[in-house]
């Protein structure tokens, strides 16, 4: 009896991981092949859970002499997507498996699919401007095996597609998945070039679209004009993101402003910080501003300001009493001498004549005027 071939994940069969980036969302996930020598950037077969694919291997290749270090590697698969039926860990049975380095045939053949999805695509389109339906075709895609074909597309809401589905499932004879996506993906899916000249990130590797806020923008002190600082999909950059953290630790390790501080020319105040520097102007107690590095700065034993070290004999802190901060010495006039009314036990002409008047007026009539 001849013996069987071994099985796909038999345990006695050597077998080597790759992760490989495939499909029009660029999904990376990790497979295994029975094949040793796949070089990064070879394009291969692959059975997937949607079926049969075309991908490019894009494992660590530092053995081959590759660009492509192993710290990309870790990088771009820590921003992998960890979608439903493309997770990293490789599946059972056939699923995530490399079947076979992809032939001049297999890219004959991918040509042709291509070219194909533009028919199907200019298809869709027509029967959703039949059908009114309120959606927008971003892009086709038609795996390899010719299994299934992705359609994706755009809306604000929910829509019924299911006329469109039956439709399109009876032109092409295959099985047919409706994709709503966001203007993100969209970028991810048609975008090619970014204003800084290179590709944009979310289409060449940056695979979990995290959140970006307008606070990243201020904290990096980029300009918060909206067109400036938006991306091809209208949203905030990714890259603002990407230094997020090295400005918030760099922050924190600048002192607040008004801080007491002393350095190599005297003590002084913090007046202001520069985060990507790591330069702090000071206002010294000299009366002049200087810069210094945060390094050269000590909070300390740091001296008091002058007006504190100041013996006034007014209020606590050195700050004079009102008596004091009168021009024209101690009575408050020009001239000095003691303040007038306070000698003869008389008050001043000018409220003698305020309590006459006040004495000479009644309570208020009904009408609000008040009577003499």
């Amino acid at each position: 009896v001849e013996q069987a071939p071994p099985a796909p994940h038999d345990p006695t069969v050597p077998r080597t991981e790759y992760w490989v980036r495939h499909g029009a969302m660029l999904l990376m996930a990790r497979f295994s092949s029975t094949l040793m020598d796949l070089r990064c950037g070879v394009k291969v077969i692959i059975l997937t859970e949607r079926g049969m694919e075309v991908g490019e291997v894009i494992g660590s290749c530092e053995q081959y002499g590759c660009d492509l270090t192993s710290q990309d590697v870790d990088s771009r698969i820590e921003n992998a997507p960890k979608s439903a039926g493309h997770s990293h860990d490789h599946g059972h049975g056939h699923a995530n498996e490399i079947l076979r380095a992809a032939s001049a045939e297999d890219l004959r053949e991918v040509v042709r699919i291509e070219e194909g999805a533009h028919r199907e695509r200019e298809f869709c389109a027509r029967l959703i401007g039949e059908q009114n339906l309120p959606m927008k075709l971003v892009e086709v895609e038609h795996l390899f095996g010719g299994g299934r074909i992705v359609f994706y597309f755009l809306a604000d809401g929910r829509v019924d597609f299911r006329q469109l589905v039956r439709d399109l499932a009876k032109e092409y004879q295959t099985r047919i998945e409706m994709r709503q996506i966001g203007v993100r993906d969209e970028a991810r899916l048609l975008a090619d070039y970014e204003r800084c000249g290179q590709r944009c990130c979310c289409r060449q590797y940056l695979k979990a679209l995290s959140p970006v806020n307008m606070r990243m923008a201020k904290v990096q002190k980029a300009t918060l004009d909206p067109a400036k600082i938006s991306g091809r999909c209208g949203r905030l950059m990714c890259c603002l993101r990407y230094e997020d953290q090295t400005y918030a630790d760099l922050k924190k390790r600048l002192p607040r402003r008004g801080t007491r501080t002393l350095t190599p020319e005297g003590p002084g105040v913090v007046i202001g910080g520069q985060i990507i520097t790591q330069l702090v102007p000071v206002g010294l107690d000299v009366g002049r501003r200087e810069v210094f590095a945060l390094e050269d700065l000590s909070f300390d034993d740091v001296p008091p300001p002058p007006e504190q070290r100041i013996e006034t004999g007014g209020r606590p802190g050195g700050r004079p009493s009102g008596r004091d901060r009168r021009p024209g010495g101690e009575s408050g006039r020009p001239g000095g001498g003691e303040p007038a009314g306070e000698g003869d036990g008389t008050a001043p002409r000018s409220k003698r004549r305020r309590r006459r008047g006040r004495r000479r007026s009644g309570p208020p009539d009904a009408g609000g005027n008040s009577t003499g």
